[in-house]
């Protein structure tokens, strides 16, 4: 989800593109605890525990097995859902990415830090839409190979200005080689919970996202957004805190389109 300069021009989408998005039909299902962990259960027992909507893989995990925690390198096994996020996107070659990355990745540096997500791409040697501020680009391998690339954007130093929430946290966009063999995407742990609200929605040029949002038994919580797109998968989270729930979908959706 990375629209040039997306965040800094939020305020100029066109209006008639926010009113065809609200007006596209919603598929949503909502989990009211107690009902978040029986629910999880039922999906996993009957089978169904995976939900893929035009490029996004949803996938529930047990939150009750030590596997689920240990791949993840996370310690205790704590969380009230697990879901395992999968992008369904093309191979981008190893050559595609820039020397400098391909020569830092293979002498051990796999983290950069830039001041604009434009420099973060030149380093890289990829293109994809995103915000405007500070971002970070890291490598992973497999088998010592470059499996993905990610920028990622996130925390006031990216220009997102949390003293307004709901705001978005943070911002990513990922490409993966040949290499992975792992799901194309990220683990998201989570605890507390009092709703879990799962969407997909069109956005406003025909493509399909897919939407995630809790809300703790507090009030507050977080929305995520996920959109494949070609060589891309992009995602988008939303921090908003007690009453804003709606606001914070609105939120996302108006990112999703800026992509």
């Amino acid at each position: 989800m990375r629209g040039q300069d997306l965040y800094e021009a939020l305020g100029r989408v066109d209006p008639a593109m926010l009113d065809a998005a609200a007006e596209t039909p919603r598929q949503r299902r909502i989990w009211r605890r107690p009902a978040v962990i029986a629910a999880c259960a039922a999906l996993l027992l009957a089978g169904t525990a995976v939900a893929v909507f035009c490029g996004v893989e949803i996938r529930m995990l047990d939150a009750a097995d030590p596997e689920t925690y240990a791949s993840s390198g996370k310690l205790t096994a704590e969380a009230d859902a697990v879901f395992q996020v999968a992008g369904q996107v093309e191979d981008t070659p190893v050559e595609a990415f820039s020397d400098q990355l391909l020569e830092d990745a293979a002498a051990g540096e796999r983290y950069r830090s830039f001041d604009t997500w434009e420099e973060a791409m030149a380093y890289a040697g990829v293109e994809a839409s995103g915000p405007a501020g500070q971002t970070d680009v890291t490598v992973t391998l497999e088998n010592g190979r470059v499996a993905q690339v990610s920028l990622r954007a996130g925390g006031s130093s990216a220009g997102f200005d949390y003293q307004n929430t709901p705001a978005v946290s943070t911002y990513t966009a990922s490409f993966f080689t040949e290499s992975c063999t792992e799901d194309r995407g990220n683990c998201y742990f989570f605890y507390d919970l009092e709703v879990i609200e799962q969407e997909t929605i069109s956005t406003a040029g025909g493509e399909t996202a897919q939407l995630i949002l809790t809300q703790s038994r507090q009030g507050g919580g977080m929305a995520c957004g996920f959109l494949a797109r070609g060589r891309v998968l992009y995602s988008v989270d939303v921090l908003y805190l007690p009453g804003q729930a709606e606001q914070a979908m609105e939120t996302l959706v108006t990112a999703l389109n800026g992509i």
